[in-house]
């Protein structure tokens, strides 16, 4: 998988280009005034330790790493908020490269789920 970024259906958004949205797919909103959201799908279904963790954190942590961004909050199991005045292709970037650093213990974790 790569961190590639594409325009998402809506005016001010962006979304990852990956195999299958519906499981590794990142998406960011600009809802003005500095404020982002962020939504990590498989952060959604990845509900055991240490994953979940791994995730949880490495999202936040690859967040706040993204030039100009002042706060990052995860507000719930697959959405994180952020504020500064940075860009959507980069926060996307920064999450779906937790996501792919991290996909084959994502994949093993779905399957042993079902």
């Amino acid at each position: 998988m790569s961190e590639e970024v594409r325009p998402g259906p809506d005016e001010n958004s962006w979304v990852s280009i990956t195999p299958d949205d519906d499981v590794y797919g990142v998406t960011v909103e600009y809802f003005g005034g500095g404020e982002w959201q962020v939504w990590v799908v498989p952060a959604e279904f990845v509900r055991a330790d240490p994953l979940e963790s791994e995730l949880q954190d490495g999202i936040t942590e690859a967040l706040d790493a993204v030039e100009d961004v002042d706060t990052v909050v995860n507000e719930d199991r697959e959405i994180w908020l952020v504020q500064g005045k940075t860009t959507g292709p980069n926060l996307v970037k920064a999450a779906a490269s937790v996501v792919t650093r991290l996909k084959d213990q994502i994949d093993q974790e779905l399957a042993d789920s079902n």
